[in-house]
């Protein structure tokens, strides 16, 4: 590196090995064709393979879609019919009936969870279904008069009633002693 290079280096820190950005080393053949010829090689070794298009994918029909994949549902009926198994005969029996009662808590995907929450409906739907079958005894009741219905005395009619506070005002020949 000459003194010069080495000035202009000192000046351009990006630059600091001391080779020209712009001094392509294939300039100094001398041989045009050559030189050309060895650009168009270098060129070529540079050039980046273009990806590749992926290939089209072609619609499937959602019938075999829907045969491929486990819906959320597909468990639900499983775990289902595995808590049917579990539960005792009365909850079966009124399984139907048991479904009607709104009652939270109860994890979809759980067997044991269903089949507790089950339990508890029918609990509920025994207290309901006893309530509607039994009469209430109305015999013990006794029947009472309360005072003050019509039932007792009425008050005589020229008695005037005087409520505190209503009356006539005091008119103003009355507001000062009277001289005698």
């Amino acid at each position: 590196m000459t003194e010069d290079e080495k000035a202009r280096a000192a000046q351009d820190p990006e630059n600091a090995d001391g080779v020209d950005p712009n001094n392509d080393p294939f300039d100094k053949i001398e041989d045009e064709n050559v030189r050309a010829e060895a650009k168009k090689f270098r060129g070529i070794a540079q050039r980046k393979d273009k990806p590749k298009a992926d290939p089209e994918i072609k619609p499937t029909d959602t019938k075999d879609l829907e045969n491929k994949f486990v819906t959320k549902e597909d468990l639900a009926k499983r775990v289902t019919s595995e808590a049917k198994a579990k539960a005792p005969a009365e909850v079966l029996e009124n399984w139907d009936e048991l479904m009607k009662i709104p009652l939270g808590g109860v994890d979809p995907l759980d067997a044991d969870s269903i089949v507790e929450n089950m339990s508890q409906r029918l609990v509920i739907f025994n207290s309901t279904k006893g309530a509607k079958d039994k009469k209430v005894d109305t015999t013990d009741l006794t029947s009472t008069k309360a005072n003050g219905t019509g039932t007792g005395k009425a008050p005589d009619a020229k008695t005037e009633v005087k409520l505190p506070g209503y009356g006539l005002p005091a008119q103003p020949d009355s507001w000062y002693p009277k001289k005698s």
